[in-house]
């Protein structure tokens, strides 16, 4: 049965239908009849990664690629991409950018025209719509008026691999690919464009002129590997598919993402066929790229070598993968049909025992919380103490399934692992063909059957801006809204910290790591502007050439952000109103009328939360006491504060920032470090644009990293709010990444990634995951 999904609609209205799974031994070839304009090309493709690491894996070449004459475009095996054409003057372009996100689609575009009068024209490397202008190797552009090797009919072609054979061949999947020669006008934005609803980079129809040499290859027409190969620009220049099965066309697309196998999360799990296969070593295990808030969702798993298989489904607090089973909020089933919840047999049976080659079903609920589980399309009770055929009609009214309704994390994902023996598993999310029909309701895992975030366009809530200072009035501005919070910080200087809030209004300052009181400074932020800020002289905000960073929050229900002000009592269990409409996740508090600390309530700061505080100015692990916060949890009405002086002295006046959570915008989780360069991977449920990083257990600086000071990985640029230090750039190795659906922890730095030590985070978005570009 063929996976199904809701029908486009509005700005999706442009679908593309398939792509190509790329497993290390397929590529495509072609050898041009003629010549054709060798000068002036673009060549545009997308890709979604699936294996990284992998030194030479080319997704277009011609001759015998990097190692004989002739170009190639391919991820090295540090994960940056390059461009090489040999034996032509041309030299390498490598990208100091690397690609390390295997759960989205990417758009690579590559521009040549060797008639441009200055050099640096005749190349240009475009990945989702932005031009690469950085790169760690630069050796030279084309010559002027050089013939290259593309379309050279002289030179084989070959796409997503090596046009000679399979070395340097891609793992991943690919699609929508363009070859035009002699249109030099072209660029990125004749094959992709900002979607005016999200901000993100996505496919739209090409619309220009083909020329007799020119290709499309939409890779649609699955009849039989020619057709897959057909050129689709009406000049029939028709690609020859090798090492590929039909098998290999699949509806994963970069307009309709499909669910794979997390490879970023640290597990001793060996990977292939895109990500859908698993071979996973004694007391393993992995889970899905992706999981579901809300709704219904249908997977299957076919048995390839048995072991000690487990499969089911965990939540998003189910961090810790190093065994077969989750310590914390997972349910699955093993070869002996036994259940298994939170890593204790629950006496109950959900299977019949599994064989190889059985396909196993999983149905799971995560609005309702339940789950159940098939046998070769057979289901069964998932509450008996003894395997109990059930009809799919019971499945579909909602009974008979294991009730995770007690689970905290809000994200259910497909789960997979083995005790004591390896095995080895494929999985299907529904990109291709189902081989038994999913219970009527319950969809393929696929970015088209998520719910529309909340926020489709978290710029318009949340954004960072860079500017320079000048050191006359100026205002700043770039933001798609007047901003309530405006934390500026200078990169090139050691200053303090500047928070500036329209609660208190502009001009009124309070700084960190310093404890001082609110200060007023004339000169300072002197307007919040309908998009932007407006500044003084103040050498804090607006140092002549000095380099500033401001991250502004917009206030509001739908972001999940309240600006409370409050005026203490001394008495114990002062409640605080709020308007968030929703619990807080995190509270930031200060005293403006005298010194006193930052006061952190974070969620995940502790299992009582309540009766623990961090202070964002200095580098202390968390503490515990009632007293801040009165031993009283937030609600989604109001906060309490205690009768301390640090919160609530009598007659004073305070500040808090008060954030809720909200699915697709902003993450507030926790993590246990490993020590490994193979780090704990983050669950956002977003690509971030922001994120503040916090050890709890010891002492620890607070990270403070953002997407526009590190617009590629690694995220490397770090500010500290409790340390009055210029910008610190990491380059001695990787920090980490930002990633389409979360955060890749890739170094070993006790502040960051100590093993089995605690850390704590804040994040926002750059894009919601449905909309999400790999990066």
């Amino acid at each position: 049965m063929a996976p199904f999904f809701t029908p486009p609609v509005g700005d999706e209205a442009y679908q593309i239908e398939r792509s190509l799974l790329c497993d290390g031994s397929s590529r495509l070839t072609y050898t041009p009849s003629s010549n054709a304009n060798r000068k002036t090309w673009i060549f545009s493709t997308w890709v979604k990664r699936s294996t990284l690491g992998i030194e030479n894996q080319e997704i277009f070449s011609t001759g015998t690629g990097v190692t004989g004459g002739g170009v190639a475009i391919y991820f090295r095996i540090t994960n940056t991409l390059g461009v090489y054409n040999l034996n032509k003057d041309f030299g390498a372009h490598i990208t100091n950018a690397v690609y390390r996100d295997t759960a989205a689609w990417m758009h690579v575009a590559v521009l040549v025209d060797s008639t441009q009068v200055t050099a640096v024209d005749r190349l240009t490397i475009w990945v989702n719509g932005v031009e690469i202008t950085s790169f760690s190797e630069a050796a030279g552009y084309p010559a002027l008026n050089l013939d290259t090797w593309v379309g050279d009919s002289g030179h084989s072609h070959g796409l997503f691999g090596k046009a000679a054979n399979t070395a340097n061949a891609f793992r991943g999947y690919g699609t929508e690919t363009y070859l035009i020669f002699g249109q030099g006008g072209l660029t990125t934005d004749d094959f992709g464009e900002a979607d005016p609803q999200t901000g993100s980079w996505r496919a739209k129809r090409y619309t220009g002129a083909y020329g007799v040499d020119d290709v499309y290859l939409p890779f649609s027409n699955n009849a039989s590997l020619v057709t897959l190969g057909q050129d689709s620009s009406g000049n029939a220049n028709n690609w020859t598919l090798n090492g590929f099965t039909t098998d290999d066309s699949v509806v994963d697309t970069p307009t309709n993402n499909f669910c794979v196998l997390n490879s970023l999360v640290p597990s001793g799990v060996t990977y292939s066929e895109g990500n859908l296969r698993a071979a996973i070593s004694p007391t393993e295990s992995t889970k899905a790229s992706f999981g579901l808030d809300e709704g219904k969702g249908y997977f299957e798993v076919t048995v390839n070598t048995l072991g000690n298989t487990y499969i089911g489904v965990c939540s998003s607090a189910a961090q810790d993968f190093t065994n077969f089973n989750p310590d914390a909020e997972s349910v699955l089933v093993n070869k002996d049909s036994n259940i298994y919840a939170a890593n204790v047999h629950t006496g109950l049976d959900g299977l019949p025992i599994i064989a190889v080659n059985d396909v196993i079903g999983v149905a799971f609920d995560a609005t309702n919380k339940k789950v159940w589980w098939s046998r070769n399309g057979q289901w069964y009770s998932a509450n008996a103490a003894a395997e109990s055929a059930i009809a799919v009609s019971e499945v579909e009214a909602g009974n008979s399934g294991y009730d995770f309704s007690a689970w905290t994390g809000d994200t259910i994902f497909p789960a997979f692992g083995t005790s004591t023996t390896a095995n080895n598993v494929t999985v299907n999310f529904g990109q291709r063909p189902f081989v038994y029909p999913p219970p009527t309701g319950f969809q393929a895992l696929s970015t088209r059957n998520l719910p529309d975030p909340l926020i489709r366009n978290p710029k318009q809530h949340f954004n960072t801006l860079l500017y320079t200072g000048t050191g006359a009035a100026q205002s700043i501005t770039g933001l798609d809204f007047q901003p309530d919070l405006v934390w500026i910080k200078s990169r090139g200087l050691n200053n303090l910290s500047q928070f500036y809030d329209t609660a208190r209004g502009a001009t009124n300052v309070l700084t960190t790591p310093s404890t001082s009181a609110e200060s007023t400074e004339a000169q300072g932020l002197t307007s919040f502007d309908a998009n932007g800020f407006s500044i003084g002289t103040d050498t804090d905000v607006n140092t002549s050439a000095d380099n500033l960073v401001a991250w502004c929050w917009k206030e509001g229900v739908t972001p999940g952000f309240d600006i409370v002000e409050y005026t203490g009592n001394g008495v114990s269990g002062h409640t605080i109103p709020h308007g968030l409409g929703d619990v807080p996740a995190m509270m930031i508090l200060k005293n403006r009328d005298a010194v006193g600390n930052w006061f952190v309530y974070h969620k995940e700061a502790s299992s009582v939360p309540e009766q623990v505080y961090l202070t964002l100015e200095t580098l202390n692990a968390v503490a515990d006491s009632t007293l801040p916060w009165n031993d009283t949890l937030p609600t989604s009405t109001q906060f309490t504060v205690g009768a301390s002086g640090w919160t609530n002295t009598n007659a004073q006046n305070y500040i808090a920032y008060l954030f809720a959570e909200v699915p697709g915008f902003s993450k507030f989780g926790t993590y246990i470090g490993n020590q490994s360069a193979d780090g704990p991977f983050l669950w956002c449920g977003f690509r971030p644009a922001f994120v503040i990083f916090k050890r709890i257990d010891s002492t620890g600086v607070w990270y403070t990293h953002d997407a526009a000071r590190s617009p590629g990985n690694d995220v490397g640029e770090t500010l500290y709010p409790d340390l009055a230090f210029d910008e610190f750039v990491w380059v001695n190795g990787d920090w980490f990444d930002f990633v389409s659906n979360g955060i890749k922890i890739r170094n070993t730095t006790s502040d960051l990634n100590s093993s089995i030590y605690d850390y704590v985070f804040m994040a926002f978005a750059e894009h919601p995951f449905k909309y999400a570009n790999a990066r």
